[in-house]
């Protein structure tokens, strides 16, 4: 008997690049990628909701479970994530994190995620294998990278985006002139596909 025909979500996985691992049979009933987000983002909703959490620490995570959706595939199976995943996961990241500190905090936030799942949910077993390319920048780059960036300041002359201007003159702004370069950034609410789903 001819094998079946890749039913249409594992034909997306494989274009996407992914690795097709789609619930299916018995194992439908087990955590998917779009469920835990969406968990989380419910626990941590009351966090916020009590104080213990800022809305932007809340948007944060929902910005980076949206990334995670994309590029695990939303009903890409929990268990089956491994080290192909997260380096996938990390050079999608890279377009958006040019500095190694963003990373960092990106890299802890993903795996403070599948943490909660693991140790304070019991939704999976175990941990995945992030595998080398999902570990966090050594601190010896970051510091090297902080100098370096400190450097072309000073070659530059440039304090706080304009040229010119010491860092003794810009300590000398009043608060009122200071406070009207900031450009205020207004997050953008996103659907939550997950809502529906249930564990």
């Amino acid at each position: 008997m001819v094998a079946s025909v890749a039913t249409f979500e594992e034909k997306d996985d494989l274009e996407a690049g992914r690795r097709p691992s789609r619930a299916s049979g018995d194992a439908r009933d087990a955590l998917v990628v779009k469920q835990m987000v969406g968990l989380f983002l419910d626990d941590k909703e009351i966090k916020v909701e009590s104080g213990e959490m800022e809305r932007s620490a809340w948007k944060a995570y929902e910005r980076l479970g949206k990334r995670m959706i994309q590029s695990f595939g939303a009903n890409t199976l929990v268990e089956t994530i491994g080290p192909d995943d997260f380096q996938r996961l990390r050079k999608d990241l890279q377009k958006t994190h040019k500095r190694l500190e963003s990373i960092t905090t990106a890299i802890a936030k993903v795996k403070a995620i599948f943490h909660w799942a693991v140790n304070h949910q019991g939704y999976i077993d175990r941990l995945p294998r992030f595998g080398s390319s999902f570990k966090r920048p050594s601190k010896r780059d970051i510091d090297r990278e902080r100098q370096e960036s400190g450097e072309r300041v000073s070659r530059s002359g440039t304090v706080g985006g304009r040229p010119g201007l010491s860092s003794a003159h810009a300590s000398n702004i009043p608060a009122s002139r200071s406070a009207s370069w900031a450009v205020p950034i207004f997050g953008i609410s996103m659907a939550h596909p997950w809502r529906q789903a249930s564990v």
